[in-house]
């Protein structure tokens, strides 16, 4: 349906029916539907008046804590952000919760896909806003162990060293190993082989 003007009213109207859904999509088989649900939950937190959302944190975030452990990356990021949105919006509602984040938001910190990376480190922003002391203190050790580890990280900034840098070059990275070789392409990630939710395979209850 479309709002004119007030479909931020029209949703929070329809807040018992509207969360029961995008939680259910959140458990779909598809996994750009999950990644779409975490969007849509995200913006509960940070479009929609707290007051009626508030009832609903537990579900939501029970719902985004399966998400954080999908197979599919834009899925954990889309999650992740969520979860994000809502500590900083819900810090008490969500304060049950923490010790089940922090692993999976640290996990996310050091995905090798940097957009995940970013998220995780919003959404440990907003963590530390909404606790502050003496969770600041576990966080600040936790990202100087992480930065420590950078220095160990292998070096693959050669794969595609020889792309011409001259301007109004444009260079071309040519399909080089075994993982990017004859491989099945796809227009849309919702044509892609199913991917697990949860950490679980595709199908699993």
């Amino acid at each position: 349906m479309l709002f004119s003007v007030s479909g931020v009213k029209a949703v929070e109207q329809h807040l018992d029916s509207i969360v029961p859904f995008y939680i259910k999509q959140s458990e779909a088989d598809n996994h750009a539907v999950r990644e779409a649900a975490c969007a849509c939950i995200a913006e509960l937190a940070t479009k929609v008046g707290s007051a009626p959302v508030r009832v609903h944190v537990p579900a939501l975030i029970q719902g985004l804590l399966v998400c954080f452990e999908d197979d599919s990356w834009p899925v954990r990021d889309a999650a992740c952000t969520a979860c994000g949105n809502f500590v900083s919006v819900f810090a008490e509602e969500c304060r049950d919760y923490i010790e089940r984040l922090m692993p999976l938001f640290y996990i996310n910190l050091e995905d090798n896909i940097p957009s995940v990376r970013q998220g995780a480190a919003v959404a440990i922003t907003n963590i530390v806003r909404a606790y502050s002391s003496p969770l600041s203190n576990d966080v600040v050790a936790k990202l100087s162990e992480l930065l420590d580890a950078v220095n160990t990280q292998p070096d693959d900034s050669t794969l595609y060293s020889d792309l011409s840098k001259k301007p109004a070059v444009f260079g071309v990275a040519m399909a080089d190993d075994a993982a990017h070789t004859n491989q099945v392409m796809y227009s849309c990630g919702s044509l892609a082989p199913k991917m697990g939710r949860g950490g679980k395979a595709p199908g699993a209850g």
